[in-house]
C-alpha cells in the first residue's frame, strides 16, 4: 500500500480523479460530481449560469435545495419584519440568521441575495425541506414586498407572476 499526501491512498487518489467518490466512508462509482450534487440536493458550483443575471425575466441564483413553490412575496430586511411573513409566504432577504427560524419555518421559498452551500439558508432550507435560491445577488432589490412569485429551485430561477 502506497501513501501520498496527507496519508491518503494514492490508489484511493487515482479513483476520485477517475470518477470516484467517497462520502459517508462509502465509495461510491461512477458518480459525477455534478451528479452526486442533484441526488443530495447540494448546490453544483459548476453551475453554468450567472447567478445576478436575469433569464427570460427570472431571477437567477443557485440551488441550495431543489423544490417549487409559488406564494407572496416578504422581504425581511432586519428582525422588525419577521412578523410579517405569513404561513406560505416566500421569504426574501439578502441573508438570513437564526433570529429567522421561526419565519422560515412558515415559508414556502427562500430566496437569498448572498450565500453559498454552507450559508444559514441553505442549511435551515434543507433542515426543513423547503425550496431555496442564494446567491441571485439582486432579489431584494427587484422583488417587493407583495409580489407573486414562482420559486424554481430546481432551475434556480425565481419568476415574477404578478407585481404588486
Amino acid at each position: 500500500m502506497c501513501f501520498g499526501k496527507n496519508g491518503v491512498v494514492e490508489n484511493e487518489i487515482e479513483q476520485r480523479k477517475t470518477g470516484y467518490i467517497f462520502y459517508n466512508n462509502k465509495l461510491l462509482t461512477n458518480l459525477t460530481f455534478r451528479d452526486f450534487c442533484d441526488k443530495h440536493h447540494l448546490a453544483n458550483p459548476e453551475n453554468e449560469h450567472n447567478p445576478s443575471a436575469q433569464h427570460d425575466g427570472a431571477i437567477q441564483g443557485h440551488v441550495a435545495f431543489a423544490g417549487s413553490a409559488s406564494g407572496t412575496v416578504r422581504i425581511i430586511n432586519t428582525t422588525d419584519d419577521i412578523a410579517k411573513v405569513n404561513q406560505g409566504d416566500i421569504l426574501v432577504s439578502v441573508m438570513t440568521n437564526a433570529n429567522y427560524l421561526p419565519t422560515m419555518k412558515k415559508a414556502a421559498a427562500i430566496v437569498t441575495d448572498e450565500g453559498g452551500i454552507t450559508c444559514h439558508a441553505a442549511i435551515v432550507a434543507r433542515e426543513l425541506n423547503i425550496p431555496c435560491i442564494i446567491g441571485t445577488k439582486t432579489a431584494t432589490s427587484i422583488l417587493q414586498n407583495g409580489d407573486m412569485v414562482s420559486v424554481d429551485a430546481h432551475n434556480g430561477t425565481v419568476e415574477i407572476i404578478k407585481n404588486e
